[in-house]
């Protein structure tokens, strides 16, 4: 089932953990999608910046090597099957309509188009150019086909990543205009990209700290069944932060049915598939019984529902709102796995949430404030997840629920009404 949102979803949720409420709020990358969004979910908005200013992006930290095109803005990238970097001066692009797209993964930023191993299981081979060991230079073995932005072939090799600088070369099919750019990692220091334009010949620090963003929306181009490479619009999450999808449920504004999944670190967890485009209304169709959970970089976990999508002026619509996973006064001993038990005070039914690293055995037992054992139970747990059971049939009052599983044990006061 699918349901349209025309307009700002005014649906609230409560929170099980803390009684939040979500906060609707919105982003526009323009009309024609020529802007991205970097966004924090703690602080709104960060940057608003143009996308369709370069071609290349290329990594800044310390043992990154990897270069992406911009797909989503029209950069093409096609590896030259006749030759490796000997073959520069007799470079021949007949049958280039035959040959297959470079893309970009959208699983992880660190995996661009060209930067795709040969031999996947050659730990040395980076992509675009092989490692040294000894040396621990990485000298370009592969000759590259590039259609900029604006339409202009480029052949491209990337001669080398020495002591943390970049040196390309650059030319025409024809050899003409050949030149050679180096771009240097720590002139953008503490961001994930720096960027190049190849047409302008200019280097561009466009990209906010890597610090201050948890998800970026934007177009980039994604290899769809039947149409190849393809210009998309959706949301990506930064690195290091993990998500979850949620779905099916039963109501994506409440928390009741939601703490079950395992979180990925696939930047595309959110990505487009959200949205689809309806022939028949003329707009956008918003998947309903879904939503996110995003653990951001600082343990932070947020529930995310995308509520409406505007073309005519690239406009993502949703609401959001921080779980409180803190245990506060409710005296939760130190774990490895257990978060939280909420409501607290509880009336009918108490929940446990848990973050585990794979499927553990649980005990937990209820006890009164004498030390006397109430009740007793053992159930297998996995991931991200909850349990859930009914103190309805007991005295209110104070008692401590103990929690032990495979490599964790808690305790917490919890009240009984």
């Amino acid at each position: 089932m699918k349901k349209v949102y025309l307009a700002l979803a005014t649906l609230i949720g409560s929170c099980s953990l803390a009684q939040a409420q979500f906060a609707d709020d919105s982003v526009s990358i323009g009309a024609g999608y020529t802007n991205q969004s970097y966004y924090s979910l703690e602080n709104g908005e960060i940057d608003n910046i143009d996308n369709t200013d370069w071609d290349l992006a290329f990594s800044t930290g310390g043992y990154g090597y990897t270069f992406r095109v911009n797909g989503g803005k029209g950069t093409t990238a096609w590896l030259y099957p006749n030759g490796d970097t000997s073959a520069w001066n007799t470079v021949d692009t007949s049958g280039i309509t035959t040959w297959s797209k470079l893309t970009n993964s959208i699983a992880y930023w660190s995996v661009g188009a060209l930067s795709k191993p040969a031999d996947p299981n050659d730990a040395f081979d980076m992509g675009w150019g092989v490692y040294d060991l000894t040396t621990h230079h990485v000298t370009g073995d592969r000759i590259f086909i590039l259609q900029t932005r604006g339409g202009n072939y480029k052949k491209l090799v990337v001669e080398s990543l020495i002591s943390g600088v970049y040196t390309l070369k650059m030319a025409d099919l024809n050899g003409s205009n050949e030149t050679t750019v180096d771009l240097t990692k720590a002139n953008y220091a503490d961001k994930n990209f720096g960027y190049y334009d190849i047409d302008n010949a200019q280097a561009l620090d466009r990209e906010p700290y890597s610090s201050d963003w948890d998800l970026v929306f934007t177009s980039y181009a994604e290899p769809i069944v039947g149409y190849g490479p393809y210009s998309v619009t959706g949301v990506l999450a930064n690195a290091g932060i993990e998500l979850m999808m949620l779905y099916p449920i039963n109501d994506p504004f409440s928390d009741q049915d939601t703490l079950q999944g395992t979180f990925t670190d696939s930047i595309a967890t959110i990505g487009r598939e959200w949205k689809a485009y309806d022939f028949a209304i003329g707009g956008y169709v918003i998947a309903d019984s879904t939503a996110y959970l995003i653990k951001t970089a600082n343990g932070d976990v947020w529930q995310m529902v995308m509520t409406g999508f505007s073309s005519s002026e690239g406009k993502f619509v949703f609401s959001k709102k921080k779980l409180d996973l803190s245990t506060g006064v409710n005296d939760v001993a130190a774990s490895a796995g257990f978060i939280n038990a909420y409501p607290n005070p509880a009336k009918d039914n108490l929940t446990l949430a848990f973050d585990l690293n794979g499927t553990q055995t649980v005990n937990y037992a209820l006890y009164d404030l004498s030390g006397k054992e109430i009740t007793n139970r053992i159930q297998t747990v996995s991931g991200f997840s909850s349990i859930q059971f009914s103190v309805s049939e007991f005295p209110a009052g104070v008692y401590f629920i103990k929690v032990a599983g495979d490599d964790f044990n808690a305790t917490q006061k919890i009240i009984i009404q």
